[in-house]
């Protein structure tokens, strides 16, 4: 996900590392930068409402990240939750974790999405 250049998606700083853990299955490291304000949840938690110009913001900080994935990159997140919404300090937020993304595209014959593996 490297690829990935866009102001609401979280940047990866470093290189992937891959580790096989005990069950032997692979699993992905990536340095990504920090979010001072932690996940959209914990500030949801700590907050209970947010103030309506702040969420006017945060929604078209998440609507551009998602046209980004969908119309520029082909990429479904698949995973989108309060949790993956990464919060900074100047409140803009930011969409991490792409472990279950899939990269897809539009299949003009047959009409149908496909993944591309």
């Amino acid at each position: 996900m490297s690829e990935l250049n866009h102001p609401n998606i979280v940047k990866v700083l470093s290189g992937l590392e891959l580790k096989v853990n005990f069950e032997g299955t692979l699993n992905s490291l990536f340095k990504m930068e920090f979010a001072r304000r932690s996940t959209l949840f914990e500030v949801k938690k700590f907050f209970k409402t947010i103030n309506p110009n702040v969420t006017r913001s945060l929604f078209k900080d998440l609507s551009n990240a998602m046209r980004y994935l969908h119309e520029v990159k082909n990429i479904s997140h698949l995973d989108l939750k309060l949790e993956n919404i990464l919060m900074f300090e100047d409140y803009n937020l930011k969409v991490a974790d792409f472990g279950l993304s899939e990269r897809l595209e539009f299949d003009q014959t047959t009409e149908q999405v496909k993944r591309i593996t």
